[in-house]
């Protein structure tokens, strides 16, 4: 075990999964490098990272992962943090500014806007700054922390989260942890799935610590992690996962079949 290379996102969503690594309180010999989602995406793809929390939408551009069960990064609704922020109402949107730091969202705004408004508009990607953004485009995806923080005052905004679910009903999964097929994570894989056990009971207390570094409210962090973040990657996330993929491949973003590989 010793050396294997985690890729863990420093968002306030994923904490819960990690924080007992990151303090300590579980003692490892683990390798913790943190990126953006997109970024943990490319190092593990250049071998840079032997298990990385990544975007689901990059699980399927390659065969060269295993999903590690039980581990993964979702919401039933309303996620509060995967915002469109737009100037105009969706049917006049024609060029959106899509967060570079996250591929899966970026796919799945794509794959609302076709099958919910029927449009089809010009995208782009930039830095993570809504009113350079919308300098450039009508309409802006800011993800993770960004959205927590940034007001939606002056916008039509829309929760992809919540849309998602009012249009199939589904949960969707944001993010899953995955080992490259040549890695033997041996008993990394424990020790992460402990992480999150032990993270879990902890998460008022990570919203406490949390809220001060974001400069938003511990009640905000706390109803974000409680009610609207699920870290589970069982039966309801994996359909909800082939669904999304199946949407996605529909609209040509990924190849339209997609086989779900696991890790032992």
């Amino acid at each position: 075990m010793a050396g294997i290379r985690v890729g863990i996102v420093p968002y306030l969503n994923a904490k819960p999964l990690f924080y007992p690594l990151i303090t300590g309180e579980i003692k490892h010999d683990l390798t913790l490098i943190e990126d953006s989602p997109a970024g943990l995406a490319d190092a593990l793809a250049r071998q840079e990272l032997d298990i990385a929390m990544i975007p689901t939408i990059e699980y399927v551009l390659g065969d060269n992962y295993r999903i590690i069960p039980g581990i993964g990064i979702s919401s039933l609704g309303a996620v509060k943090s995967v915002l469109l922020y737009s100037k105009l109402i969706p049917p006049a949107i024609y060029r959106v500014a899509l967060d570079e730091s996250s591929r899966t969202s970026a796919a799945l705004v794509k794959v609302l806007l076709s099958n919910c408004f029927g449009i089809h508009p010009e995208y782009c990607t930039s830095p993570p700054h809504l009113s350079n953004m919308l300098t450039k485009a009508d309409a802006a995806l800011l993800i993770g922390d960004q959205a927590l923080m940034v007001p939606r005052n002056g916008y039509h905004c829309i929760d992809l989260g919540a849309l998602w679910q009012a249009y199939t009903g589904m949960s969707f999964v944001f993010a899953l942890l995955a080992v490259r097929k040549d890695v033997d994570a041996g008993e990394a894989v424990n020790i992460l799935l402990a992480a999150k056990a032990l993270g879990l009971t902890q998460i008022p207390q990570i919203a406490r610590a949390e809220a001060a570094k974001l400069g938003i409210s511990p009640e905000v962090c706390l109803d974000y992690l409680q009610n609207r973040i699920q870290y589970e990657l069982q039966d309801e996330q994996l359909q909800a996962l082939v669904h999304f993929y199946q949407m996605a491949g529909v609209e040509g973003l990924i190849p339209e079949e997609v086989h779900l590989k696991f890790y032992r």
